[in-house]
């Protein structure tokens, strides 16, 4: 079986024992999961916006069956961010890494506001934050001697306090401001302006962080073998989901996530994880998998471009459409926004490196786009404040992608001198 990774180049011919093991590997898969995240987001929204009212909730027709694997797009996020941390080697100590990170992290919370619609007069986070606070979550694993074991012992946690700990205190605190904190703070209770609690989403990016490491530790034979263990054990959570559904068990996730969707989501990310490697095992599969294969700056171009798109071009058919006409609107849709994504991605790619030359071009970049939010909140609800707010999280794509300044690299060096000699 051909292995599942890929190098960034052939240079390992050349390249001395430490030089490869120090070498990043580009994980095809990771690319091929971001894809079909993307895919199950507009999956998603395509279907709660275009499709008719009685057909989104309806788990037996294809439109509302596509819109609810849509609505794993976030887990399939959430978890390929921890992956990338997991699968990327960190190479030598670099000063200012936990600021890089922190700067990326306010970067998305930054654009997560212009996401909610603009305004900072309201508390919460939506996904493009809730994946700032994972990347400042699972950065500091990556030279930790025993990441793994921190994130497994994170996870536990984390499901102990959602579905242990959190029913149990709503069961014996009596009803007030307390119980609503507490049943919040634990993501028993629906939270206004909070999308995403941390318990239990904070679960995805930890998971995806271990299994990386997982992977990398993996014989290629034993792919073959490793990968049958999760087609099973996906078979089984989606088994145990639908026995829980028929048990009258709510599945859903919005305001608060059920069990039964917890388990349905480790089923969905289980199949999601296999398909994504079994592609690599003959050649059709690989053609296949490089069509959805999303970079990461292309996938986080495409969250505004893909309100952009369907909105200006299906305007009109707001929840009017039926099942097959909502299938040719995701066939016509999906490949021009791939298209504008893999474009936006890369014109950052490399246009990044000019910006960051510029002197303190990052705090610039993320001074405006704040200030984009604070122009929106003044503004108010708009045809022109939702269009500005797009434009933002497209801003946000560059600003992700530029790296520290010399002035900034050079005063990083410092710092590390300074502190190695105190």
């Amino acid at each position: 079986m051909a292995s599942s990774w890929q190098t960034e180049s052939t240079e390992s011919n050349t390249m001395g024992p430490d030089q490869i093991a120090n070498r990043s590997r580009r994980c095809a898969a990771l690319d091929r999961l971001r894809g079909i995240a993307v895919i199950a987001m507009l999956l998603n929204h395509a279907g709660v916006s275009l499709l008719r009212p009685e057909l989104i909730n309806d788990p037996w027709s294809v439109g509302g069956a596509l819109t609810f694997f849509g609505s794993f797009a976030p887990v399939l996020f959430f978890f390929t961010t921890g992956f990338g941390y997991g699968w990327n080697d960190p190479g030598p100590v670099r000063a200012g890494e936990l600021r890089d990170a922190c700067y990326k992290a306010a970067v998305l919370i930054a654009a997560d506001v212009l996401l909610r619609g603009g305004t900072w007069l309201s508390f919460g986070w939506d996904f493009l934050g809730f994946i700032g606070f994972c990347i400042v979550a699972v950065h500091p694993l990556r030279r930790h001697a025993h990441g793994e074991a921190l994130a497994l012992g994170i996870i536990a946690v984390l499901l102990a306090l959602r579905y242990a700990a959190a029913p149990l205190a709503a069961s014996l605190m009596p009803e007030g401001l307390l119980h609503t904190i507490v049943s919040q703070l634990l993501g028993h209770k629906s939270a206004s302006d909070i999308s995403y609690p941390i318990t239990p989403w904070l679960v995805y990016p930890f998971a995806g962080f271990v299994l990386a490491r997982r992977v990398r530790s993996f014989d290629t034979s034993a792919q073959p073998l490793a990968g049958v263990g999760i087609w099973i054990a996906s078979a089984g959570s989606v088994a145990l989901a639908c026995a829980m559904a028929g048990f009258g068990m709510y599945v859903g996730r919005w305001g608060t996530m059920s069990l039964a969707y917890f388990v349905a989501s480790l089923g969905v990310l289980g199949f999601c994880i296999a398909s994504a490697f079994s592609l690599e095992r003959t050649r059709t599969g690989r053609n296949l998998g490089r069509m959805i294969e999303v970079p990461g700056l292309s996938s986080l171009a495409f969250v505004p471009l893909h309100y952009i798109v369907t909105r200006s071009l299906m305007h009109g058919f707001a929840g009017t459409l039926g099942g097959s006409g909502y299938l040719v609107a995701v066939a016509l849709l999906l490949p021009v926004i791939l298209l504008l994504s893999a474009l936006v991605g890369r014109w950052a790619g490399r246009t990044a490196p000019a910006l960051s030359r510029v002197p303190r071009a990052r705090a610039i970049g993320l001074a405006l786009l704040v200030a984009t939010g604070v122009w929106t909140t003044f503004l108010g609800i708009n045809v022109f404040s939702a269009w500005l707010c797009q434009a933002g999280m497209l801003f946000s794509v560059w600003l992700f992608a530029i790296r520290p300044t010399r002035i900034e690299r050079s005063a990083l060096r410092t710092e590390a001198v300074m502190a190695g000699s105190a």
